[in-house]
């Protein structure tokens, strides 16, 4: 008897290490996938210093110098805070959501894809000026960096086991 309540209390400690040892990594691992929200953080590709300031409520609100900037810090924002769901969004406007989430999409893929909405928005992108073209880079390149700035990809990436 006394053997058995040895293993027990044995196999007990394990298994509770493991699943301290299981929480422990999903808590860093969701921390790296979290945007900074406090701090300083170097980024290229800026005219002039950005500040991203959000209030109690997290709205955030930008100062930048040019609209350039502030394009670029919203870009930003939106990658560290939205990108899986801009991601979603672009795959499925674009009709490749199956890439994503699997053949379970494709008979959705097949009807966004009759839209041609990529080619409607290369063609409006061609169409636009320099002005709103040099807009939209810097809030690629914002996307860009927001992106880069986080450690680990966001957790709905890892529940499909695919990457950004």
């Amino acid at each position: 008897m006394k053997s058995f309540s040895r293993w027990l209390l044995r196999l007990s400690i394990v298994l509770c290490s493991l699943l301290l040892l299981a929480t422990l990594g999903s808590y860093w691992w969701l921390r790296g996938s979290l945007a900074q929200l406090d701090g300083t953080l170097e980024v290229t590709g800026l005219g002039s210093p950005v500040q991203l300031m959000r209030d109690a409520q997290g709205i955030l609100t930008i100062e930048a110098d040019t609209r350039l900037d502030t394009a670029f810090g919203l870009g930003f924002a939106h990658a560290q805070d939205r990108f899986f769901q801009m991601d979603l969004q672009r795959r499925n406007a674009a009709g490749e959501l199956a890439a994503l989430v699997g053949p379970a999409a494709l008979p959705l893929d097949r009807q966004h894809r009759i839209h041609r909405f990529r080619a409607r928005a290369e063609r409006n992108y061609a169409e636009a000026d320099e002005r709103s073209r040099a807009l939209l880079h810097a809030y690629a390149a914002g996307v860009n960096a927001g992106l880069e700035g986080l450690s680990k990809a966001t957790f709905e990436y890892a529940l499909l086991g695919s990457e950004p």
